[in-house]
């Protein structure tokens, strides 16, 4: 019952986590970027870039929403698959990692091509190292989930 239990948990949570997603990309980001545009209209054709550009970033927070949902229905039917599990753990890791690293990038870009302001690539650079150290965390658990494979 304890291993039902502690699933359905970290389902909800999963569900959750992606609600609030889909409500911070559909309707707090655009809208966001509208008020920037009613305030700033010299803006206004930053929108449309910015908005594709946010947007994508949440692409590879979806497929690792998904991936974890896998590991959580895999620990209710069968336990922890470690095996399976790390190599789960090592795709969210990667896709956390490269989700970072394009949002840098297209920072860095739009500064050049002066759709952006240096003040933001230091947001841009706390991003990035934060998801860096969530990759981090992920591929050493994926490492040492491998580790205990190994070792059965």
């Amino acid at each position: 019952m304890k291993k039902d239990h502690l699933s359905n948990s970290l389902r909800i949570v999963l569900i959750l986590l992606g609600i609030a997603t889909l409500i911070i990309y559909a309707l707090l980001i655009p809208q966001f970027g509208r008020e920037i545009v009613a305030t700033n209209p010299e803006f206004s054709y930053y929108y449309l870039p910015w908005l594709l550009v946010i947007w994508s970033t949440v692409i590879p927070l979806v497929i690792s929403l998904v991936i974890a949902l896998k590991v959580v229905n895999t620990f209710q039917r069968n336990g922890l698959e470690l095996s399976k599990t790390a190599g789960w753990i090592k795709q969210i890791a990667l896709l956390i990692g490269g989700d970072a690293t394009y949002f840098f990038v297209m920072n860095l870009l739009f500064l050049v091509i002066g759709m952006n302001h240096p003040g933001v690539i230091v947001l841009a650079t706390f991003i990035l190292l934060i998801g860096l150290t969530v990759t981090l965390v992920f591929l050493f658990l994926s490492r040492l989930l491998q580790a205990r494979v190994a070792h059965l």
